[in-house]
């Protein structure tokens, strides 16, 4: 670019590629670039990778290598190691969150009747999950399927 003035169409000409501008906005930029020769050249820079870009597409993999991935040891642990680490996580930060709560003095009672409630309400609706999941863990018609 030429100068710092021209700074401020850098994103203009990123808006343009991607169809955001104004009529007022896209006539600023056509305006500038009629005068500014470097301004020029970046926009045709910037047009041709995206001519590049867009021909560039993800190679999706194959159904053997997805199962492959999916049914490893590894794979496995590390899915099953990390669901339980956000919800050991979560119960600290809970448990935590409960003890400050009850303990503290300064806080009013109604906000704890209201927390003692809310929790209670999870741990019901946790409860009523965790129950029909296993008892429809044995009528599961799905159980078969693979993934």
């Amino acid at each position: 670019m030429a100068g710092s003035h021209c700074e401020e169409y850098k994103a203009l000409m990123m808006g343009r590629m991607d169809n955001e501008l104004s009529d007022e906005e896209a006539i600023r930029l056509n305006d500038h670039m009629i005068r500014c020769s470097s301004c020029r050249r970046e926009f045709a820079q910037i047009q041709k990778t995206s001519a590049k870009l867009d021909g560039m597409g993800l190679r999706e993999p194959d159904g053997e290598i997805v199962e492959k991935t999916w049914k490893s040891p590894y794979s496995k642990l590390t899915r099953n190691f990390g669901i339980f680490m956000v919800v050991a996580g979560w119960l600290i930060m809970i448990l935590y969150g409960a003890y400050e709560f009850i303990v503290t003095k300064e806080t009013a009672s109604i906000p704890k009747y209201a927390f003692v409630v809310i929790l209670a309400g999870i741990v019901l609706l946790f409860t009523g999950v965790l129950r029909d999941r296993i008892r429809s863990y044995g009528n599961d018609p799905y159980k078969e399927v693979e993934k």
